[in-house]
């Protein structure tokens, strides 16, 4: 949200974005991932292991009306690689449990 009476909204909206980025790449460590690669690529990462699955995406912001649409694209592809992977992954969650 931006007030109502600013200049620019699109570029406020734009500096809040690259503020809450900033702010999260500050934060947020992603941990090292252990176990096999499902899918590897520039901006998607799917890992598993008999612990968990790790999931990680890579949305660039240079245009911000795309970066809905790339979330949908990834998430998509994240989820046929796991569909793809049903097999293996229950392999794991077996072994998990022994």
């Amino acid at each position: 949200m931006v007030p109502a009476n600013s200049a620019d909204p699109a570029a406020d909206i734009l500096e809040q974005v690259g503020n809450l980025v900033r702010t999260i790449d500050q934060k947020a460590k992603i941990p090292k991932a252990m176990g096999r690669k499902l899918l590897n690529d520039e901006t998607a990462k799917v890992m598993a292991n008999k612990d968990c699955i790790q999931c990680y995406m890579e949305i660039p912001i240079a245009d911000p009306y795309r970066v809905q649409q790339e979330f949908y694209n990834l998430n998509n592809r994240i989820a046929s690689c796991l569909a793809q992977n049903q097999e293996y992954i229950k392999r794991l969650a077996i072994e998990g449990k022994k």
